[in-house]
């Protein structure tokens, strides 16, 4: 029973991102088990990304939404391209990278993308928002969640990585995909991207 215990405190602390051998050692060593724990290298084989219904009611992805402070992102200038968004850490395959942050703005989440900056961070760069389109080399998936926040449930675009996301990779994701839902009514604006 304690083992077991243990074993979902352990993973419980690395329900985002995948642990590190490293990192599980050192929750080991911090709770002061010298007996009767798992070993780091089954919490690291084991761990599998959070599911939708636990991403909801996440307080740090809650968190990071409100105050637009997410980890590991930084813009940076690609040229004729323009801004865009690279990763200054990793991110493995399922992991929540940011949201793209704005209000639904009609049916099937069509997001309103022509608000700039941010009506609810106006002085701030979203970086959601500055994310750049590629139809053949995305590494982002858009997911829509109901997250439960303290003043009730509100409709979010996250991002969730599709792949193992490397560092100061760019970030893209697919403006006109059908499964992200949102420029819907716009697609046929965005025929003209090119890679």
């Amino acid at each position: 029973m304690q083992f077991a215990k243990r074993e979902e405190y352990l993973s419980s602390q690395c329900s985002r991102r995948p642990p590190t051998f490293s990192k599980v050692s050192l929750l080991i060593q911090k709770e002061g088990w010298t007996g009767n724990c798992p070993r780091p290298e089954d919490i690291v084989a084991k761990w599998r990304p959070v599911t939708r219904v636990q991403v909801e009611s996440d307080p740090w992805i809650i968190t990071k939404i409100q105050n637009q402070k997410w980890t590991g992102l930084a813009l940076k200038d690609f040229g004729s391209k323009g801004q865009g968004v690279v990763a200054t850490k990793a991110f493995a395959m399922g992991s929540i990278v940011c949201d793209y942050h704005g209000k639904a703005a009609g049916r099937d989440l069509c997001v309103d993308a022509e608000t700039f900056p941010c009506e609810c961070h106006p002085t701030e760069n979203t970086m959601g928002r500055m994310i750049n389109h590629s139809s053949k080399r995305a590494n982002l998936r858009p997911v829509h969640c109901m997250m439960n926040f303290p003043e009730g449930q509100r409709d979010v675009i996250l991002f969730q990585a599709k792949r193992d996301i490397h560092l100061c990779e760019e970030l893209l994701f697919d403006y006109t995909s059908s499964s992200a839902n949102l420029f819907e009514e716009k697609a046929m604006i965005f025929d003209w991207l090119d890679e």
